[in-house]
This record gives structure tokens, C-alpha cells and sequence, in this order.
């Protein structure tokens, strides 16, 4: 069994918690995973689903790495977390790829912290820790909870990035081939709005445009204008009819360019 710590009495300032409350941590890790998902996938239906899919090993390591390594950095401050960090940014590309805005994986780890700090009150109760050691723990575990929310936003962004970067090539494509002599087949071009997520109208409008195109410009247009300004004969695309709204889009975009 572990041996008592000595703690701070109540009212002291919160210090680093001491190595050997890693010691009482540890065995509560394999139980505290089990709680831990129960209620997560409880509260987060959305995770139940993922964990009876093909990523089910990758999400129960990624937690299973997220506690040890909390547990280990008490135990010994500044251990690398490299594996813990790349299992944390393939949770945030999962969240990505779905469709999902980042605060339900935001709201998981959260519930997952006051599940842990409810175990920690417990263990604390067991062995008669002084309440400042475990404030000190609930100071920790929600920086931690922090750090994890950063890393997982680093996989998210980074999907993100990419398939702007590639929505935006598409779209030049697209405007391209409607612009096209001979026009290609109605088929073509509907299947390239759609992995362009282009809705294509009735009217179009186009726009042709002073080279060089002011930087300023594309900021300004409206998301569904089709745009290519790195040409020598710049022009846009704007869908639909041109209604006083867009007028004063277009002229506020160009502010005399066209």
C-alpha cells in the first residue's frame, strides 16, 4: 500500500502535487477508464457508436494514454507525452471528418475530468489525504484538460485547413469548366458542384476584372462566388440573380476594379 503523503493543512497556497500521489492514482486507472466511458458514451451517444467501430482500439488507447499520462507526469514532471499527443490530434481529425464542432469532444474530456476527480475524493477519503492535496489535483487535472483540448485542436485545424485548401481548388476547377467552349455535359458539371459543395443555379453573373487583382478582393466576396484572381484575365462567378444585396457585395469586394 502506498505510503501516507504529507500535505499542506488547509488555507496554504496550492503547491505542485507530490510525486507520490501518482502511487494511489495508478491502481484506479483500469477502473477509472471503465466509469469513464460508461458515462461519456452515456452522455455522448455519438462516442458509443465510435467505440463498436474500426477506430475502437485507437479511441480506448488515446484514453488509456491521456490518463497514464497524467498519472506519470506527477510522478515524474516533464515525461514526454509524444504518443498521448498524436492519439489527441487523431481524436480531433475523427471530429472533424464527422461534421462535428469541437465542443462535444471538449464536453467528453471535461465529464471525463469530474469523473476522475470524483475517484480522486475517494481515494483522498481512503487514505485520508488533506483536502489542499486533492484541490491541488483538481487544479492539475483541469489545466490538463486544457492541454488535451489544445493538442486535439491541432488535428481538427488541420483537417480543416486541408479540405478549405482543397474545396478552394475544386471550385477554381469548377469555374473553369463552366466557363468551358463547347460546354461539357450537365452531368459533369453537377458532379463537380457537389464534391465542390457548389449548389448550381439557374443565373449566373460573370465578372470580369482588372489585372492585377487587389488582395482585398476575395476577403469581401460572398462564400458562393466563384473566383480566380491569379490569372492574367481575373474574373468571378456570381450565382444567381443579381440583387441589390449583391450589387452592393460586388461593389464593396471590388471597390473599382471591375
Amino acid at each position: 500500500m502506498p505510503s501516507p503523503v504529507r500535505t499542506p493543512e488547509v488555507g496554504e497556497p496550492l503547491d505542485p502535487l507530490p510525486k507520490e500521489f501518482a502511487a494511489f492514482m495508478r491502481p484506479e486507472l483500469p477502473g477509472l477508464m471503465k466509469e469513464i466511458r460508461i458515462e461519456v458514451t452515456r452522455a455522448y451517444p455519438v462516442y458509443g457508436r465510435l467505440l463498436n467501430g474500426p477506430n475502437a482500439d485507437a479511441i480506448r488507447q488515446g484514453v488509456e494514454q491521456a490518463l497514464s499520462a497524467f498519472v506519470d507526469r506527477v510522478a515524474e514532471p516533464g515525461k514526454n507525452s509524444a504518443l498521448r499527443d498524436e492519439l489527441l490530434r487523431k481524436f480531433g481529425r475523427v471530429e472533424a471528418y464527422e461534421g462535428r464542432e469541437l465542443d462535444t469532444l471538449q464536453g467528453a474530456y471535461r465529464l471525463g475530468a469530474r469523473i476522475a476527480l470524483r475517484r480522486a475524493k475517494a481515494v483522498g477519503r481512503q487514505y485520508n489525504l488533506s483536502p489542499t492535496v486533492i484541490l491541488a489535483f483538481a487544479d492539475a487535472l483541469f489545466a490538463y484538460v486544457e492541454e488535451l483540448e489544445a493538442v486535439s485542436r491541432e488535428g481538427y485545424v488541420e483537417v480543416q485547413s486541408r479540405a478549405s485548401s482543397e474545396v478552394s481548388a475544386l471550385r477554381r476547377q469548377l469555374l473553369h469548366l463552366i466557363l468551358a467552349a463547347p460546354p461539357l455535359p450537365q452531368s459533369t458539371v453537377s458532379g463537380l458542384c457537389e464534391a465542390a459543395a457548389w449548389t448550381l443555379p439557374a443565373h449566373v453573373t460573370l465578372v470580369a476584372l482588372r489585372s492585377p487583382a487587389p488582395d482585398h478582393v476575395e476577403a469581401g466576396l460572398a462564400g458562393d462566388v466563384l473566383a480566380d484572381l491569379d490569372i492574367p484575365q481575373p474574373h468571378l462567378l456570381v450565382p444567381g440573380e443579381l440583387t441589390a444585396e449583391r450589387l452592393a457585395m460586388l461593389d464593396s469586394a471590388l471597390g473599382g476594379t471591375h
